[in-house]
């Protein structure tokens, strides 16, 4: 199948399987840290659950602050929506979170959105209405409204069109059986390298739903040097990764792979480093430059050791302990 994106109008009919005693969805929320945001986002989410079955996920990367706690108090103030709550034992990353959701889920459609985003009103209507048309091999991504307003359609890697983990919906068995997403990393497009594997090696495309819209809320910068700069080194280790998967992706193909060039020497950090900190922008340049020279060394690190990816794995979701639990959930409910 030719690798495409396509925009699919809306309002068409389509066959679903409609057995009322399953969901046809099954909202995956990963999330990490977001005890501040995860009430809104399940209210959003829930006033959109109408005529269709839908079930809601919550999967906590263990947090250091208290959403799981904050998300099973929703939950019991909302005893109607079918919601669990699930947290994890350690970080292990959106991936990992995502590869759990669909795991336990039991709709015939998982559509991710994050703990810390907000849908918008119609979302969960448009997304419905857009895998009506959808095939088995269809992933379907949103609309990113940025906090200036604009509107974002996920990007191209190299002619290649991706989609937005935050907003993206797929055929449960369709992701299941392609491997599920790779849990190497924990930012830096964490869910290209799945939507680009399922294009170029399962025969994938990506339509984009123009009326699916969430609210995306970018990473404050008033957040500690400390926590900027960590988010910052994860983010550049994400990149390697995927740099390297592409690589070697291109080379299993007999392809000329792409070479990584960065217009970055270290003469030209260390004049970069000198103007900002005559003109106190030292903390951001420090960051970026940083960012950049950490990349690069992760890329050669990854071409020599090249990892295997690590995906979707059920045992997984065993070491999950249940918060709280919706009927028929099929997960322990302690580690084990």
């Amino acid at each position: 199948m030719a690798l495409r994106q396509r925009h699919l109008e809306l309002g068409r009919t389509g066959n679903f399987s409609k057995t009322m005693a399953e969901p046809l969805i099954s909202v995956v929320v990963p999330c990490w840290n977001a005890g501040a945001t995860i009430s809104v986002q399940l209210g959003a989410i829930a006033e959109q659950v109408r005529a269709t079955p839908v079930e809601i996920i919550v999967l906590d990367d263990c947090s250091d602050d208290d959403t799981a706690s904050v998300a099973a108090r929703w939950v019991d103030t909302h005893p109607g929506t079918a919601v669990s709550v699930l947290r994890s034992p350690q970080r292990g990353g959106p991936n990992r979170s995502r590869n759990v959701g669909a795991l336990v889920a039991r709709g015939q459609w998982i559509v991710f959105v994050d703990g810390d985003d907000l849908v918008l009103p119609g979302w969960l209507d448009a997304m419905v209405e857009c895998l009506r048309t959808a095939s088995d091999s269809t992933i379907v991504t949103g609309i990113v409204v940025n906090p200036d307003g604009t509107r974002s359609i996920s990007p191209t890697v190299n002619g290649v069109p991706t989609a937005y983990g935050g907003n993206m919906a797929i055929s449960r068995h369709a992701l299941l059986s392609s491997g599920g997403f790779d849990e190497s990393t924990l930012r830096g497009g964490t869910e290209t390298e799945f939507v680009l594997r399922a294009q170029r090696s399962h025969g994938f495309d990506v339509v984009v739903c123009e009326r699916a819209a969430i609210d995306y809320r970018y990473p404050t910068q008033d957040s500690p040097f400390g926590q900027r700069v960590r988010r910052e080194l994860q983010r550049a280790k994400g990149q390697a990764y995927l740099a390297h998967r592409l690589r070697e992706d291109d080379t299993a193909k007999g392809a000329e792979a792409p070479r990584h060039r960065s217009s970055t020497t270290l003469r030209a950090s260390l004049g970069r480093l000198r103007v900002a900190l005559a003109t106190n922008r030292s903390s951001t340049v420090v960051i970026r430059v940083t960012t950049r020279w950490v990349r690069r060394l992760w890329y050669l690190w990854f071409r020599v050791t090249r990892p295997h990816p690590r995906l979707a794995d059920p045992a997984t979701a065993g070491t999950y302990t249940v918060v709280r639990r919706a009927a028929h959930l099929d997960v322990p409910s302690e580690p084990t």
